[in-house]
Parts: C-alpha cells; sequence; structure tokens
C-alpha cells in the first residue's frame, strides 16, 4: 500500500502489520468507506475536546472553529 511504509511511533511493529494485512485485504471501496468513517471520528473527537476546553460554546460555535482550524481563517470570510 502506497504511503503507509512508515509506521506510527505509537503503534507496534504486530499491530502496524496486522493493520496493514487487514487494509490490503479490503476492496478499494471498503478501504474509502473506513478512511471516511475514522475521518468522522477524529472530527468528532475533535470536537468534543472543544467543547470541553470550552464549556460556555455551543455544538456549531465548536463546529465553525475547526472549520477556520481546519480552512484557515481567511475561509471562513464573505
Amino acid at each position: 500500500m502506497a504511503g503507509m511504509s512508515t509506521r506510527p511511533r505509537d503503534t507496534s511493529a504486530t499491530s502496524w502489520r496486522t493493520q496493514r494485512e487487514i487494509l490490503a485485504r479490503m476492496d478499494p471501496t471498503s478501504r474509502i468507506r473506513t478512511a471516511i468513517d475514522l475521518s468522522d471520528s477524529v472530527r468528532e473527537l475533535q470536537i468534543e475536546g472543544m467543547l470541553v476546553r470550552n464549556p460556555a460554546w455551543s455544538r456549531s460555535d465548536a463546529v465553525a472553529r475547526l472549520i477556520q482550524r481546519l480552512a484557515g481563517r481567511g475561509a471562513s470570510r464573505s
């Protein structure tokens, strides 16, 4: 699998090998679905973390701040 040769520091060699084997057996559509699911999970974790650190914010506030962070401040201007 191209682009996946460097093992993350927080992942054991055995876990990394197992993950690569599982991904290699998946068809392309399943790999894309898995990537989307993981991205959704990371986004939700970021939003939840922002809400914990900023209890006065609404979910909409946190989503807007995340969009600013990901897209850059200039992207949110009309």
